[in-house]
């Protein structure tokens, strides 16, 4: 990986960057993996509604709003009735 600033530039490989190795780069797609297949089957369960899939799942209202803002953490709470 290749990171460029005004100041100069850093090559990020498994030599100097632990997260690069192979087996923490399959790890880390492994995850990506399951938590697409997990949404996906959220998604199909609910049936298109939004009412379903609301409560199928706990929200992170700290992670949303840090995230998102307050804007989108208030619809959340709409959504979820908290």
């Amino acid at each position: 990986m290749l990171f460029v600033t005004a100041s100069g530039y850093n090559i990020v490989d498994e030599t100097n960057c632990e997260l690069m190795t192979e087996d923490n780069l399959q790890r880390a797609y492994d995850d990506v993996v399951r938590s697409w297949l997990v949404t996906q089957n959220l998604l199909k369960a609910s049936r298109g509604s939004w009412k379903t899939l609301a409560g199928l799942v706990q929200p992170d209202m700290v992670q949303l709003s840090a995230r998102h803002g307050p804007k989108i953490t208030q619809l959340a709470k709409q959504l979820w009735e908290i």
